[in-house]
């Protein structure tokens, strides 16, 4: 089963600004609401999620969100379950972390 939810996320819930520009966009810290192409947003973590959706097993782990890989992990319920499987895009600047 595939369940869809229209938030962002990361290892912490707030309000963001998205802000989108072709193909690429990311997360505004702050108000960015002076550029046209911004969207406020609700971010949420996978553990808030996953509580909210009352799931009970994930399978599959997919994260691929271009550099904010940790945070998303973070947020993660590791404490109550583990997927599966995990396949998670790394940056190099990130493996530091």
């Amino acid at each position: 089963m595939v369940l869809v939810q229209e938030c962002a996320v990361s290892d912490k819930a707030c309000r963001a600004q998205l802000f989108s520009e072709g193909s690429q966009s990311r997360l505004l810290s702050g108000n960015g609401a002076e550029l046209s192409s911004c969207l406020d947003i609700r971010v949420s973590t996978l553990r808030d999620i996953i509580q909210e959706l009352t799931i009970q097993k994930v399978d599959l782990l997919l994260v691929d969100v271009e550099g904010a890989e940790l945070p998303v992990l973070r947020g993660f319920p590791w404490d109550m379950m583990r997927p599966s499987m995990l396949l998670c895009e790394m940056h190099p600047y990130n493996w530091q972390e």
